[in-house]
């Protein structure tokens, strides 16, 4: 999903950033039960309700409050290099977020086919 958020922020014209924001959404939507399913199959049967309750826990402390609120504070802190482009860029660097995700999910990989060998 990254390079079409990527190619919604920084795209010189609306349409090519409609349609890569309509992808992205798509997409995003497709991650979601995908995720879910991920931890749960690789959690004990008794400790899938914790692991539900960490992931939403972590999405919401990580993605809904300290990312905005670092997307804001880079925002203002940009503001008077990048104007009115600001906020697009503090974004753009928010979204590194995912790639932190990407790799912690490639670890994770390895260390599930580690345990069941």
């Amino acid at each position: 999903m990254l390079p079409l958020y990527l190619m919604t922020l920084l795209a010189a014209r609306v349409e090519v950033a409609m349609g890569a924001m309509f992808l992205a959404n798509f997409c995003s939507v497709l991650y979601s039960p995908a995720f879910s399913s991920a931890y749960q199959a690789v959690c004990h049967p008794a400790a899938r309700g914790t692991a539900a309750g960490v992931s939403g826990g972590t999405n919401a402390v990580i993605g809904a409050a300290l990312v905005t609120w670092a997307v804001g504070l880079l925002s203002d802190a940009w503001q008077p290099r990048f104007g009115a482009d600001s906020l697009r860029y503090a974004i753009v660097a928010g979204l590194s977020v995912c790639v932190v995700s990407a790799v912690m999910f490639l670890h994770a990989r390895r260390l599930v086919i580690a345990a069941r060998a």
